[in-house]
This record gives structure tokens, sequence and C-alpha cells, in this order.
């Protein structure tokens, strides 16, 4: 396998991982606690390749554990708290949420 085709393996592997994390994200915000009850006990923060991603996946589980409801104001509040989060992250939250989920515990394996 040439440099070049192990590269671009790799970049494709890194989109789809992007792509799923997305998903699994969008998926939470647009659900709350039920999705993320669904597929805790098979993910965490280190599941996540994009930091942003590991920022409010990490935000939702403690917005569960303070029994405060999973919405995008409420992530963005909690990444503010623990993260010092700014703009970049609500742009995510914004662009993740648009995605269409499909079956959520299937990516999250």
């Amino acid at each position: 396998m040439s440099k070049r085709t192990s590269a671009r393996d790799a970049a494709k592997n890194t989109l789809d991982l992007s792509v799923e994390e997305n998903a699994i994200i969008s998926s939470i915000v647009k659900n709350g606690k039920d999705t993320l009850i669904d597929v805790i006990d098979i993910i965490s923060e280190s599941s996540f390749f994009d930091i942003k991603n590991q920022i409010i996946f990490e935000s939702a589980k403690k917005l569960l554990d303070k029994n405060i409801e999973i919405t995008k104001p409420n992530i963005l509040i909690e990444s503010r708290n623990g993260w010092n989060a700014d703009q970049e992250i609500f742009s995510h939250l914004e662009s993740s949420i648009n995605l269409d989920s499909g079956s959520l515990r299937s990516m999250a394996k």
C-alpha cells in the first residue's frame, strides 16, 4: 500500500468517525435524556475523536446528573461552566443537530 493510499484511507476513516460522532451528538441534543441513557453504557467522552463532541457529550452527562433538561441552550451553558467554550461550540452544536441520526445505538458500538 502506498503512502498516498494509506493517507486517503486514514482521511476517510476520520471522516466516517466525524459523521458518526455528529449523528450521536445530534440525536442526544434532539431527543434529550432518553437517548443519552440509551448509549451512556457503551460510550464515554473518550469515545469521541473531536474535542467539541467530547465537550458536548460531557456537558449532556452533567445535565443528566443534575436532572436538568438536555437542550442546546443548557448544553451551551454547561459547556461554558466547565470548558470555557465559545462560539465554536455553539456553531458545532448547530451543525451537528441538523444531521439524520439513523440508528444511534448501532453507530455508538
